[in-house]
């Protein structure tokens, strides 16, 4: 046998490839080699277009700074974990989380070290949690929590004393060194 191998392209960028097997002593025509470019091409547009998609559904439900799920996201998730949690007859913990203090670090240092700061605070919070948690920014300096599955309501109390003790600890940002607080509710 033979075989057509015609390059899914975009912009440049090698996507995949095209291969078409044929029988042996098949003749090439310009209409197949013409058929098959147009139907490269066509898929690499199908491709890019799907990229494009899932982008644009990332970031609608991500916040940009800190790449955790967004206020949209959390609540989505937050009513699917309800739904759950009642249907599994769980224990479900919601933790409302603000932090004490950021304003006085963003206006005396800067949106540029605040935004660091909520970075390292959202990382601090998530080495806190199991990996069936959830952490979201719903903006500004607020993270919210969905802890499914919580065996006993204190246990709710110690995740939130952990993410306190975590959250206290100093921050060294580009030379400076901040401290936050966090309520948690």
């Amino acid at each position: 046998h033979g075989h057509f191998c015609v390059p899914i392209e975009s912009l440049g960028k090698l996507l995949g490839v095209l291969n078409l097997y044929v029988a042996h002593g098949h003749d090439r025509d310009e209409d197949e080699e013409h058929f098959l470019v147009t139907f490269a091409n066509t898929l690499a547009g199908i491709i890019e277009r799907k990229r494009a998609e899932e982008q644009i559904s990332k970031m609608a439900r991500t916040d940009p700074l800190t790449q955790l799920p967004n206020r949209a996201a959390f609540l989505e998730r937050l009513n699917h974990e309800i739904v759950r949690a009642k249907r599994q007859s769980e224990i479900l913990s919601v933790m409302f989380i603000d932090l004490d203090g950021f304003k006085k670090i963003n206006d005396n240092h800067g949106h540029q070290i605040g935004d660091e700061l909520l970075l390292h605070v959202g990382r601090r919070i998530s080495q806190c949690l199991r990996e069936s948690d959830v952490i979201g920014r719903l903006g500004g300096d607020e993270f919210c929590l969905i802890l499914p599955n919580i065996t006993f309501h204190e246990d709710s109390i110690k995740v939130a004393d952990k993410i306190i003790q975590s959250v206290n600890k100093p921050y060294f940002l580009k030379g400076t060194e901040a401290h936050v607080g966090a309520s948690i509710g």
